[in-house]
């Protein structure tokens, strides 16, 4: 009963990259403006069940065996808090913009966080250039969620390098290439002292996203395309062509409330889930290499409903889930086939002062996967969360 009590007194704040509300501004005579923002989010989240403790739930989170051990673990956490800079002038703007997820320090003596580079980039009302968020992603359809991100499992969710060209609703863009699953992931080509073997095949072409925004006061839809070619890896005739398309909306119902919807298909492998699946299987399930690599599909989807019970309380309720094609060679489950991951949440937020939010949230993270040589996983973990966001 005290867990409930405390749930229904507490609020969230939003885990979107999105200008602060307390954001310093300052206007110089030649028309430059600069901006200092960001905010700082505390979170206090427990953890119950067979799916180990993290900040927050992301699509390659590991299974265990079907009789997973129970676990409890609670932890207090900083490290979301964020800060950005930004300059415009003539019609151009710049931003940097870092969190404190970049690694380091421990619970023992210092509980240090490291900056983590999230956006850098400049752009005008047309161009894009730097890194920010893929343009096959679509912030509009991100839930509230106290849990960082929420159901990440279904969200296209990657920040990176790229080129973007923007007209009313239209955006077409060339974004940074790499292949995942194939031994070599990470290492660029043109990184120093990379040489040989080590050396990454699969960066020649970059990949390339159109995507079309309709948006009116009902709301906004926007569909997008994915087109980027795959390293297979060594021992393959030739590279292939992977395609992924997704559909994400946000419908306003009444005068605040809404929900929001995504649905992601196709061959998408690192853009969607956080890592949820490889862009390639190289291996069956009973580890043996693959005389032809595979490259894998994705299936993922997630809706949320957003209500005001005030003007200042509202609650949000999500569910996203993921799961692979089942790809099978010679009737052997591949790598990665058979995979599933679940995430739902509900919260309760109040909004004390215009920069200061405090919630809670409950839910839970499944896990289903399919295994070849022994029985299959079908875990899960609850978890409580409360946090607070103050915006500067």
């Amino acid at each position: 009963m005290e867990v409930k009590k405390l749930f229904m007194c507490c609020v969230l704040g939003s885990v979107v990259s999105a200008p602060a509300v307390g954001a310093v501004k300052m206007n110089l005579d030649d028309g430059t403006q600069f901006e200092f923002g960001g905010y700082v989010k505390a979170d206090y989240r427990l953890v119950n069940g067979e799916v180990g403790y993290q900040d927050y739930w992301i699509g390659n989170t590991p299974g265990g065996t079907a009789e997973g051990a129970d676990i409890s673990a609670l932890n207090f956490n900083v490290r979301e808090s964020r800060m950005y800079f930004q300059v415009s002038r003539n019609g151009w703007t710049g931003r940097l913009e870092y969190d404190l997820y970049g690694g380091g320090g421990n619970q023992v003596v210092s509980n240090s966080g490291v900056p983590r580079l999230r956006h850098a980039f400049v752009k005008n009302e047309n161009w894009l250039i730097g890194q920010q968020w893929t343009t096959f992603m679509h912030t509009f359809a991100l839930q509230e969620a106290l849990d960082f991100g929420g159901p990440h499992v279904a969200h296209a969710f990657i920040r990176q390098p790229q080129v973007r060209y923007m007209n009313g609703g239209f955006a077409f863009a060339l974004e940074v290439p790499e292949t995942n699953g194939d031994g070599d992931n990470g290492s660029s080509s043109a990184g120093v002292g990379v040489t040989g073997a080590a050396q990454d095949p699969d960066e020649s072409m970059p990949d390339i996203v159109l995507k079309y925004t309709f948006q009116g006061d009902w709301g906004a839809v926007a569909v997008a395309g994915l087109l980027r070619t795959v390293d297979p890896g060594e021992g393959d005739a030739a590279d292939d062509s992977a395609f992924a398309a997704n559909l994400a909306g946000k419908f306003n119902v009444g005068e605040k409330n809404d929900i929001k919807f995504e649905l992601n298909v196709g061959e998408s492998g690192r853009y969607v889930g956080v890592g949820f699946i490889p862009d390639i299987a190289t291996q069956d399930a009973l580890g043996n290499d693959l005389a032809k690599h595979e490259v894998m599909e994705t299936t993922a989807f997630k809706i949320s409903y957003r209500q005001f019970w005030s003007d200042s309380l509202r609650s949000t309720f999500y569910y996203g889930q993921a799961e692979t094609d089942d790809t099978r060679v010679n009737g052997v489950l591949i790598s990665g086939g058979g995979k599933e991951r679940a995430h739902w949440g509900i919260n309760l937020i109040n909004q004390i002062t215009p920069q200061l939010w405090v919630g809670g949230e409950i839910g839970q993270f499944i896990i289903g996967d399919q295994n070849n040589t022994g029985p299959d996983d079908d875990l899960d973990s609850d978890y409580f969360q409360v946090s607070t966001k103050y915006s500067f």
